[in-house]
C-alpha cells in the first residue's frame, strides 16, 4: 500500500521522521557523501552528448548540495518523500523506522531524487548506465 498524499505531507511538515536528526539533515548528509563520490568516479568514459549531459546534471546538483543557497535540501527531501510515498510500505512501517532504516532508504534512494531535481532524461540515464 502506497502512502497517501496527507501522509506524505506528515512526513513532510517533520512528524514523522528519525529520532537521531531531523530529515533535510540526515538527505543533506547522504546527498554530499553521493555528490562528492559522484565527482570522484563518475565514468570518464562520458563523451556522447546524452552520457556526458547526465555527468554534467549531476555534478551541477552534487554542487547545489554541497554549497546549498536555497530550498535545494527541502526539495530534495520533498522528492524522496514522494518515492518513498510510492512503495509497499504503511505509514506505521515508516512511523516504527528506526534510524538506520531511514538512512538506507534515503541513501538507496539519493540517486533518483538527485536525477529527478538535475532534470536528467532517460535517454541521458541509459546512455551513462551503458558505459
Amino acid at each position: 500500500m502506497a502512502l497517501s498524499a496527507l501522509d506524505q505531507l506528515r512526513i513532510t511538515k517533520g512528524e514523522i521522521n528519525p529520532s537521531a536528526v531531523s530529515l533535510d539533515e540526515l538527505v543533506h548528509q547522504a546527498a554530499a557523501i553521493f555528490a562528492v563520490d559522484f565527482q570522484t568516479n563518475y565514468n570518464i568514459l562520458a563523451t556522447d552528448e546524452p552520457a556526458l549531459s547526465y555527468v554534467n546534471k549531476l555534478i551541477n546538483a552534487g554542487q547545489k548540495v554541497l554549497k546549498p543557497s536555497g530550498n535545494e535540501i527541502p526539495n530534495l527531501s520533498r522528492v524522496l518523500i514522494v518515492i518513498l510515498g510510492t512503495m509497499s510500505v504503511t505509514i506505521t512501517q515508516v512511523q516504527n523506522a528506526t534510524d538506520v532504516q531511514w538512512a538506507t532508504f534515503i541513501q538507496d534512494n539519493i540517486q533518483e531524487a538527485l536525477e529527478i531535481l538535475a532534470n536528467v532524461k532517460q535517454d541521458e540515464k541509459i546512455a551513462y548506465n551503458a558505459l
